[in-house]
């Protein structure tokens, strides 16, 4: 027998402490680790947590031992790597926890380290079914881990502690669960503690005993935030004399991998899916929901890089502009540092979820920045067009219809107006609001109208950019798009009927099928005396929801191509309970306001509902009766459609939650509704006697991170003006039918429009600076208006002289008046990144494959002499098969990732 003794601590780059506090103790740590391993003794190795983050932490105080850290980690002493943070695999999209681990892998090529071949995930709250493939992706064939082990596997008698994991794709990896987790060999008695010494070790043999191979035995030594024990060398001479049977070896996870691989059994067992097994509490599902804050601000800055900043600085570099990778490379860093599971999970201390939203503003700035310069550049010619240019950004995945913009005008429209695509197609447009704006320089003042709007475009290609004319007062005809009928109470298009009752509920009417789904749509509010980590209800507690006859309709824009409907209810709550006998305390009204947007053409109701929380302590929920008896329920993960059966899975109440990455999916096998969300990770199915309801959390109130701790966290609470941003897709047919994950990425995905041209006006005051910026009212006088705009919607209305100066920098640019980046030809499959590639060589498209049966896919290049081959996660070519020229047949197995480099 062998027993593998690996040295290590569990790094939580921020918890109970903020990211300073615990950077001041892991200064300490890694003087005393570097200290210890540098001595001659026979310490031979320690394993830094499986991330390189922590040496990022450390150099930043102690940038002059660098030189050492590298000795150690090329010598292999100390071990680091594969991923950058340890993360949530739930909580980061899919192209997230690519990000983080090729970080993770360029860190440790930096530091002369051969990339760790381990899959090592200890403390994250169960892990998503597709990290097999990802994993498999950079080169790693195992997976270790302590919470999440399979219900079946855990809760059976016979089977073992490793198991083959496959992801829906087919591809696998070896399992390796860790009896009693990544803590079970913490502070090891001292080798004159013989006794206690042996019981140990007799211990971690009998607990490794349920295994394909019992003589590999692989004893974790550390815990969170731990010290080097130095005694090691010392109790690994003891322990022959104590167990004369066992071999005892000092080294890495990899070693003891490298052991057990020596023989693979060749009867382990194959697991697929998630593994989130609901036998033990500490698998902490309720993180899913805690400060929903951070998680919205999540999805806002993986959107802004994903979306729109890596494919509009690609598409820039094309035609000349200096890319912008060091600064994607630090918004992304900064968005894998937020991952880190305790971090984006929500069940740290206030100090750490300010910092987190923090990162997640620096990121969306970064990406907001990189963006609109790509565009500035791209369209310098539509700003001295002689009439206003739109300039539209389809965003990943395209097949927008409707997309917002702002036009500024010398005069007031006295009509619509349209625009024209190069080919002469004529574009509706709808103004929903007209400002008499003052624009005051240093030099004198302007005036303008400021026209916000909507126009209605053919389905946009993913990646596209297009350009189109303005012409002021010549409405398009009505055939073109016969219009959106609008009343306080009701939204009817083409597609759907949506009518608002008297409670505030929803009935919704797919025209093509007749599906209607009535009463839907109200927040039910129930206490919770859980914390950061798990929902905890109050005995005995009833649930209350917002549905009440004095909800009130409003309607608030009616046109052509949209109507806009907002509907204001309230919940009556307590204002809190009293966490030691769950007693309420208090009453208060928390206001509710749901906008509803329906879009001509379109399947899908938007909805963006506002929450003035005054309550604490409690959970509130969205719910969605559907009408419709159903045996399994649709929900999205990274790369992945997860299947759920409606039935409970757990005598639990805290465990019958499930996560979802952006959509859930209920039908039956003629129609379906689906929820889309962002930033909304947590769903129950509930069987009623009237059908099935979805239910999906909304938020959390908390005031401590653990419920046997003293963390207080009363910024948890949430007390605050709270918007979810959300919407509800009628179809028919089952979710793949009805291209759930497409109008997901689509809806996740949104368009931008700038509206360009050389008004003439501006010409006398480009040089010099705005100092106020004001809306005139019809009856006089002047209202200041915030200049810091950072919607894309009006993001033209405030250049000032500076940003003209950085626009003349740029060389002449020949766009075309469409630019389509890459055509991809097949059926169900979702474009995840278009970007630069890491090594500043081509660009890289991916995307995945959601249909059911494998297919070939046809990749085309914008240009046709470029050189086209498929790569992995990090880059590197699949095989040595010539790239292709201009086009590329792949063919794609069901939910496989493809990666594919487009060079030239």
């Amino acid at each position: 027998m062998h027993v593998f003794i690996y040295s290590h601590t569990h790094w939580d780059r921020e918890w109970y402490l903020s990211r300073n506090q615990f950077q001041f103790r892991l200064i300490r740590t890694v003087d005393e680790i570097i200290d210890v391993l540098q001595a001659e003794n026979s310490f031979e190795v320690f394993v830094l947590d499986g991330q390189t983050c922590v040496l990022e932490d450390y150099l930043e105080i102690r940038p002059e031992r660098r030189p050492l850290l590298q000795e150690l980690i090329a010598a292999g002493k100390l071990v680091i790597g594969p991923w950058y943070t340890m993360p949530d695999t739930f909580l980061p999209d899919g192209e997230a926890l690519v990000r983080n681990l090729v970080r993770g892998y360029a860190d440790c090529a930096g530091f002369g380290a051969d990339f760790p071949n381990v899959g090592y995930v200890p403390d994250s709250f169960g892990h998503i079914e597709q990290l097999p493939q990802i994993l498999r992706g950079v080169g790693i064939d195992n997976f270790v881990f302590s919470r999440g082990r399979p219900v079946a596997i855990a809760s059976a008698d016979g089977h073992k502690r490793e198991f083959l994991w496959s992801s829906p794709d087919g591809s696998t990896v070896y399992a390796w669960h860790l009896p009693g987790g990544y803590t079970a060999g913490q502070f090891l008695p001292g080798p004159d503690e013989e006794d206690e010494l042996r019981a140990r070790f007799e211990q971690q043999i009998a607990a490794f005993a349920p295994s394909h191979r019992p003589d590999i035995v692989c004893v974790p030594h550390g815990i969170d935030h731990c010290w080097l024990q130095r005694d090691i060398p010392e109790i690994l001479d003891a322990l022959p004399h104590l167990l004369p049977d066992v071999t005892f070896h000092h080294g890495s996870l990899k070693d003891a991998l490298d052991a057990w691989k020596n023989d693979v059994p060749v009867d382990m067992e194959t697991v697929e899916g998630q593994l989130r097994g609901c036998l033990q509490i500490n698998e902490l599902h309720g993180t899913l929901s805690s400060r929903i804050d951070n998680k919205i601000a999540n999805e806002e800055a993986q959107i802004h890089i994903e979306n729109l900043a890596e494919p509009l600085d690609a598409m820039a570099t094309w035609f000349g502009k200096p890319g912008s990778g060091c600064f994607l490379r630090r918004a992304w860093a900064l968005i894998c540092q937020n991952h880190a599971h305790d971090s984006i999970c929500g069940c740290s201390q206030d100090r750490v979820h300010t910092d987190v939203n923090q990162r997640f503003r620096e990121a969306v700035e970064l990406g907001i920045d990189i963006a609109d310069s790509a565009l500035d550049f791209l369209n310098n010619p539509a700003r001295r067009a002689a009439v206003p240019t739109l300039i539209v950004y389809g965003g990943l995945n395209g097949g927008h219809s409707v997309v917002d913009f702002v036009v500024r005008l010398a005069e007031r429209p006295t009509g619509e107006g349209c625009f024209t695509d190069a080919s002469g197609r004529v574009c509706p447009i709808q103004f929903d609001t007209v400002t008499h704006m003052l624009v005051r320089h240093t030099n004198g003042e302007q005036t303008h109208y400021e026209c916000r709007g909507c126009t209605r475009l053919p389905p946009l290609r993913p990646g596209e950019i297009r350009k189109l004319t303005f012409s002021a007062g010549t409405p398009a005809p009505m055939d073109v798009c016969p219009g959106v009928r609008c009343t306080p109470t009701s939204l009817e298009n083409d597609r759907i009927r949506v009518l608002v009752n008297a409670d505030g509920t929803l009935d919704l009417e797919h025209i093509l099928t007749g599906n209607v789904v009535r009463r839907t749509h109200y927040l039910v509010q129930e206490g919770d005396i859980g914390g950061g980590y798990h929902f905890e209800p109050v005995e005995g507690d009833e649930r209350r929801d917002n549905r009440h006859e004095g909800a009130v309709s409003t309607l608030v824009s009616a046109g052509a191509l949209r109507g806009v409907i907002d509907v204001v209810s309230r919940l009556e709550v307590p204002l809190a309970y009293d966490r030691a006998n769950g007693e309420r305390v208090g009453h208060t009204t928390v206001s509710v306001t749901s906008r509803l947007t329906l879009e001509w053409g379109s399947d899908t109701l938007k909805i963006a509902t506002t929450v003035q929380n005054t309550a604490e302590n409690q959970r509130i929920r969205l719910v969605l009766p559907t009408g419709m008896v159903t045996t399994t329920v649709a929900a999205d993960a990274s790369f992945a459609v997860h299947q759920n059966s409606p039935e409970r899975w757990a005598a639990d109440d805290r465990q019958n939650s499930h996560p979802m990455r952006n959509f859930v999916d209920i039908s039956d096998e003629d129609v379906g509704v689906a929820f889309i969300g962002k930033g909304l990770h947590e769903y129950e199915i509930v069987s009623t006697p009237d059908g099935t309801e979805l239910e999906v959390t909304l938020l959390r109130s908390v005031d401590f991170v653990l419920l046997c701790s003293t963390w207080e966290t009363p910024e948890a609470q949430l007390k605050r003006e709270l918007r979810f941003e959300y919407a509800l897709k009628l179809h028919e047919g089952d979710w793949r039918s009805g291209a759930v994950p497409e109008a997901a990425a689509t809806f996740r995905y949104a368009p931008i429009a700038e509206v360009h041209g050389d008004y003439g006006w501006e010409k006398e005051h480009e040089a010099h600076a705005t100092i106020g910026y004001y809306a005139l009212p019809r009856e006089g006088g002047e209202v200041p208006v915030d200049t810091n705009r950072s919607s894309w919607k009006s993001i033209n209305a405030a250049r000032d002289g500076w940003r003209r100066v950085e626009q003349d920098r740029f060389v002449e640019v020949q766009m075309p008046d469409r630019l389509v980046p890459f055509e991809l030809e097949g059926e169900c499959l979702v474009v995840s990144a278009f970007k630069r590639a890491e090594d500043g060589d081509g660009d890289v498209l991916r995307f995945w494959n959601y249909a059911d049966a494998p297919q070939t896919v046809q990749v085309t290049a914008a240009k046709t002499s470029a050189s086209l081959t498929q790569v992995d996660l990090l880059e590197r070519p699949l095989d040595e098969s010539p790239p292709h020229v201009g086009t590329a047949t792949v063919s794609v197995r069901p939910f496989e990732i493809v990666t594919v480099r487009i060079c030239g």
